[in-house]
């Protein structure tokens, strides 16, 4: 005799995902105010800031509103007047990155490309750019060999290893800079006005090159005041206003 299933629920298996979300940058009421001969000039007031891993942040404004003070001080370059800054939970200062060691890892997570990135290109020649950082990091000059060759054909810019960064175009200094910043295999990439100064055919090429690192489940913050960034898959896009803060 066969069993009745009539009228019986029928049993739905249901999947719950639950994304948990992993914060590698947290900033409580950052204030940074430069002082010179007596007189104060804000960068950044109460900016309150969460970057999940895996984001992909724009921060936009207008000139002058602290967008590159910003991205200095998540770079531990600077410090804040006021406030307190965590990267992966731990509270950075003067203090934490006293420590070689932990400092030594922490700049190896965070790459950061300057607005004008000939201020950080110092090498005799590309190669040497691109090889600096890993070498500082004592790998094995076979494995610093294999990772410069890599990139150099990634960037596609082989035929430039052995000139000086200072004889190069603003969009090939940019590559170089990039290359010597991946050469570190950072998880955090931050970039300042990332298509200033490129022609049309660099301009898509960073685009892609976007798209691309944030697919790799890294972390990325690009400052900006190009609308055609917009077009690309953020997580969020952060505005500054005249005042040095975050609009909500």
């Amino acid at each position: 005799m066969m069993k009745d299933t009539t009228g019986k629920r029928e049993r739905q298996i249901i999947i719950i995902t639950i994304l948990i979300l992993t914060t590698v940058i947290k900033l409580v009421d950052i204030n940074k105010i430069y002082r010179t001969n007596e007189i104060e000039t804000v960068a950044l007031e109460d900016v309150n800031l969460t970057v999940n891993k895996g984001e992909f942040l724009s921060i936009m404004g207008p000139s002058g509103c602290g967008k590159s003070t910003l991205f200095k001080l998540l770079n531990g370059l600077i410090f804040p007047t006021k406030g307190e800054y965590y990267f992966d939970n731990k509270k950075i200062d003067k203090n934490t990155l006293q420590d070689n060691i932990f400092a030594k890892n922490f700049h190896k997570r965070i790459g950061y490309i300057f607005q004008n990135p000939d201020v950080q290109l110092f090498n005799a020649t590309v190669y040497d750019e691109i090889a600096f950082a890993p070498r500082q990091m004592n790998l094995d000059e076979d494995i610093i060999h294999q990772r410069v060759n890599e990139l150099l054909i990634y960037l596609n810019i082989q035929h430039l290893q052995n000139r000086p960064s200072y004889h190069l175009s603003g969009g090939e200094q940019k590559k170089v800079a990039l290359a010597a910043i991946l050469a570190l295999n950072p998880d955090i990439l931050m970039i300042d006005e990332p298509l200033n100064g490129l022609d049309n055919k660099t301009r898509q090429w960073f685009k892609d090159f976007l798209i691309d690192f944030i697919k790799a489940n890294k972390t990325i913050l690009i400052s900006t005041h190009e609308q055609e960034l917009l077009s690309l898959p953020h997580s969020r896009i952060i505005k500054f206003n005249d005042e040095h803060t975050i609009l909500n």
